[in-house]
């Protein structure tokens, strides 16, 4: 089932860590108007791309978060940033070219697709409909071997 013309309801919740750790990633009721208008900030960055997008993660419930984030820890629950609202999704697009490619063409079109937070993470790229509180950390790039994050997007 459609959530958008290009996006299904399964996109948005499949997670192969997910599966791996058995971890009930289903999405709150609550938050399908989040997904929804996630759902269409990605059609909008799919037709800027002129190629399908691959999904690697969209909604992520606190337990998966928390396993994505920390993969070496036991258990546990983060709700922190956007995947736990469905407001934020990784992604590729190898249709269209590489992660810095695909940013660099985002970069200077942030306000004019919707795109609160645009982040190149070298093998994928992550984009938000939030805003983030600072506006240095709306348009980034994550630093190898966590080094933490630079202004604007960066070869690396």
């Amino acid at each position: 089932m459609n959530i958008s013309p290009h996006f299904t309801w399964a996109e948005v919740t499949a997670s192969r860590v997910a599966a791996a750790r058995t971890i009930n990633n289903a999405l709150p009721d609550y938050l399908r108007p989040e997904a929804e208008a996630q759902a269409a900030l990605m059609e909008r960055i799919r037709a800027a791309l002129g190629a399908p997008i691959i999904v690697s993660s969209w909604f992520r419930c606190g337990a998966l978060n928390w396993a994505v984030r920390r993969p070496n820890a036991g258990p546990g629950i983060d709700n922190s940033g956007d995947h736990p609202k469905a407001a934020a999704t990784d992604f590729t697009a190898p249709g269209f070219g590489a992660p810095l490619g695909i940013c660099r063409l985002l970069a200077p079109r942030v306000d004019e697709l919707g795109i609160g937070q645009l982040i190149y993470e070298g093998t994928w790229v992550h984009v938000s409909k939030n805003v983030p509180f600072k506006d240095i950390n709306r348009v980034i790039t994550l630093l190898p071997g966590g080094a933490g994050y630079a202004p604007g997007i960066v070869e690396v």
